[in-house]
């Protein structure tokens, strides 16, 4: 479990990061959202040891982020956003130095190695120097340098960023597979889509903590639940049937042969909307939910 308690974080007269609190269980892919200089990357570096907190305080895995540094960063993966790489190694040679940095077993050094190339379908690039390749390959790597040791948290800030579709998708199915592994990640982009594929809790900053949930609560807090019904025909003695659910249910307008509502409870109340559509005659193509992107919610809660 990773636990942050007021985390601030001054450099000079800038604040960075502002009273800071929130709780990533095991096995959560925990996603950091928010503008450039949010705190996002700050907040990352502090809980990899990496600066001190000017107040407040943060755990990982019961350990202090700052009396205890040196043994979480055994315990954790960290993908900066520059890759850090050494372009006058090999890829296998770069992957070989870090595993021995982490003093992993050599005959499990060179299978982790082999194993996560080829995850990554980087296998016939190992013996590629760094400095031949593209910054999208180079993100892959550094994504199994912070692999390579196999730690239980995950920290990745921008880890797609650089990458073309079917790689970028390739990484986010592989994140996917560690959670599954029972790996604790934290995950800040600026891909909303990418984090609402992945991620099962969502922060939202602005340098101080603006929104905390998963997608669906963070969903039900900022926005009405919206029904769209599709018939074959509509007449108004089918739009005046839900008078009857007045307090339940707002039509918000008609596009066609559609009706679009505003629905307290959908799973409550949809069945008796469509029973009472049936009795004045309607003949109901589809009931959808339209549900909010996990864009839509970012933008809301920033503009605030």
């Amino acid at each position: 479990m990773i636990e942050v308690q007021g985390l601030t974080k001054w450099f000079d007269k800038h604040l960075a990061v502002d009273d800071l609190s929130f709780v990533v269980e095991k096995g959560e892919i925990f996603g950091l959202l928010g503008p450039n200089g949010a705190g996002k990357t700050t907040t990352i570096r502090m809980l990899c040891g990496l600066i001190k907190p000017t107040s407040g305080k943060a755990y990982v895995d019961g350990l202090n982020v700052v009396h205890n540094g040196s043994e979480i960063r055994g315990k954790i993966g960290y993908v900066p956003e520059v890759d850090g790489l050494y372009d006058a190694l090999t890829v296998y040679e770069n992957l070989e130095f870090f595993g021995k940095i982490y003093g992993v077993n050599k005959i499990k050094l060179r299978r982790n190695i082999e194993d996560f190339l080829k995850l990554l379908d980087l296998w016939d690039e190992r013996n590629r120097y760094i400095s031949e390749l593209s910054k999208g390959v180079r993100r892959k790597i550094a994504i199994i340098r912070a692999l390579i040791h196999e730690p239980d948290y995950l920290f990745l800030d921008e880890p797609t960023i650089g990458l073309d579709p079917l790689s970028a998708k390739l990484v986010r199915d592989f994140i996917v597979n560690l959670r599954k592994e029972g790996k604790t990640i934290i995950l800040s982009t600026h891909n909303l889509d990418e984090a609402e594929r992945v991620c099962n809790k969502i922060a939202i900053l602005k340098t101080n903590l603006i929104a905390l949930g998963t997608p669906k609560s963070l969903s039900s807090k900022y926005f009405s639940r919206i029904v769209t019904i599709e018939l074959t025909t509509l007449e108004e003695s089918m739009v005046n049937s839900l008078k009857e659910l007045e307090e339940e249910v707002r039509i918000i307008k008609i596009e066609g042969n559609s009706l679009i509502l505003q629905v307290k409870e959908p799973e409550k109340v949809n069945p008796m909307v469509i029973e009472l559509l049936v009795k004045a005659g309607a003949k109901i193509l589809y009931v959808k939910e339209v549900k909010p992107t996990l864009e839509e919610i970012y933008l809301k809660v920033i503009r605030k």
